[in-house]
């Protein structure tokens, strides 16, 4: 697959009947109790049409990345790769990573219709109220939020949540440590208010690359450009002058002012830990100047869903680079790094190892730590015979070589967010957003390593004879699905 588009995307989802259309559905938690239902059973996505109060042709499109196999085809990857070969894959690409920058033109599919001045209406689209104790609905959650830096001037996409407050105005959630928050201050300590942009519905490459720590300077423009081999169209933001995605379903431009000016309510919403981040609390606001919409729109539709549900695209966004932070560290012996679903995030990664030395583990262990910037509470490292794409695997590794009094170490004062459900009330109100990380040795003890007890499973050799003799038998069952 080639996706210019985010409707070739769910083309391709529809030719591999991977889609499900659904009609006369209710933007107030209809739309988003089934979503939740459907990611719980791994099932298809899911196509909204004539949504109860808005006209035909407005649509919402859920869970595109909620299966590995839907996450993988938007990576242009056979259906059937492997989560941790998925990984793989990808980190090595990266390392010839080499910007191709977004080629300017002067119209595209999103500027088919356009609301200006007394036009602008956020209400246009059907943004569902996704959860139960949501504090209103959300326009973006499938989305690239757009800002530029005001010193170094590149461009900046991150997934950030998106309110809807009323016909002209918008609210804006992003932990303090993301790049769209650092390039905000900077306005705001110059008393000015930041341009800002919010692409709903992008092709694949650009809402994965949004989703990736990269490094600061690093736009993700530069970064889909090169996944997909051919400059990202763009356009200049009439009012704001940034680059917005030609061929996105909806472009809202406009600025967010200094909070001390003007700020309001936002929230609460269910986050991707799975828990509500906080109550309702007073965000920036963006000044709605222009939305852009193609006939017949979609909203991207990727609510956090109770872990381990949700998109897998968590693992491929954070694992690949700290996996070859950990070898540019000039770390011997990774044989894989893999963030758990369950955790919701990076606060459960795992990296799989082969003992060289005594000593190695932990220093693997503490670089990991390292080489992980924020949200993480568990580093597990295990032995090379763990797939770490594998909980139930890992959790055998913890269960019978990590002894907690002699394999756990605790690290503290890392960088955590309002949003952690761990924080107390106390810590969120002065602003102390850190946290406690533990690493897990769940290896064999390197002293005595040959000793450990021998593992009942068959060997690799065995497996692969009987596997071939009864191969009709055993390719009925996948006995490689995960969906850690």
């Amino acid at each position: 697959m080639s996706t210019t588009t985010f409707r070739d995307f769910i083309a391709e989802i529809d030719r591999i009947g991977d889609l499900k259309l659904l009609e006369g559905c209710d933007w107030d938690l209809e739309i988003g109790t089934l979503t939740e239902l459907m990611a719980e059973r791994w099932g298809p996505a899911l196509l909204f049409e004539k949504i109860k109060g808005y006209p035909d042709g407005f649509r919402v499109l859920a869970n595109p990345y909620s299966t590995p196999g839907r996450t993988t085809l938007g990576l242009d990857l056979p259906l059937d790769t492997k989560p941790l070969e998925v990984v793989n894959q990808f980190r090595m690409k990266l390392k010839n990573f080499k910007p191709i920058k977004p080629i300017e033109v002067n119209n595209g599919p999103v500027m088919e219709n356009i609301q200006e001045g007394d036009e602008i209406d956020l209400f246009t689209f059907p943004s569902p109220r996704w959860h139960e104790s949501d504090g209103g609905r959300y326009l973006g959650t499938g989305c690239a939020v757009i800002t530029k830096d005001l010193e170094d001037e590149w461009t900046n996409l991150g997934p950030y949540r998106v309110q809807v407050h009323n016909r002209d105005t918008a609210g804006i959630f992003i932990s303090h440590y993301h790049h769209g928050s650092i390039m905000m201050r900077k306005y705001w300590a110059k008393g000015k208010s930041c341009p800002i942009a919010v692409a709903i519905g992008v092709e694949p490459r650009i809402f994965l690359a949004g989703c990736m720590s990269m490094a600061w300077g690093t736009s993700e423009y530069d970064f889909a450009g090169w996944m997909k081999n051919t400059p990202v169209e763009i356009i200049k933001g009439k009012y704001t002058n940034l680059d917005l995605p030609a061929h996105a379903e909806i472009v809202i431009e406009g600025e967010v002012p200094p909070p001390e000016q003007d700020s309001q309510l936002e929230g609460p919403f269910g986050e991707f830990h799975g828990y509500y981040g906080g109550e309702a609390s007073l965000q920036p606001i963006i000044k709605v100047r222009r939305i852009m919409f193609r006939n017949d729109p979609i909203i991207e539709g990727t609510p956090p869903i109770k872990p381990p549900f949700g998109s897998p695209s968590i693992p491929i966004t954070n694992s690949p680079t700290t996996w070859n932070k950990l070898e540019s560290m000039g770390i011997t012996g990774i044989k894989g790094v893999y963030t758990i679903k369950a955790g919701g995030g990076p606060q459960i990664t795992v990296v799989s190892m082969k003992q060289l030395y005594a000593g190695h583990s932990k220093q693997v262990g503490l670089a990991t730590s390292s080489a992980l910037s924020h949200l993480c509470r568990f580093i597990v490292v295990v032995d090379d015979d763990i797939d770490p794409s594998n909980t139930g695997e890992v959790l055998w590794a913890i269960a019978t070589r990590c002894e907690p009094a002699e394999s756990i170490d605790l690290l503290r004062g890392f960088a955590s967010t309002s949003l952690d459900p761990r924080l107390s009330p106390e810590q969120k109100a002065k602003g102390f957003f850190t946290n406690t990380r533990a690493i897990m040795y769940a290896v064999k003890p390197y002293e005595w390593y040959s000793k450990f007890p021998q593992v009942n499973k068959a060997s690799e050799e065995l497996r692969r004879k009987i596997s071939t003799k009864w191969s009709d038998l055993l390719g009925q069952y996948d006995s490689d699905a995960t969906h850690s």
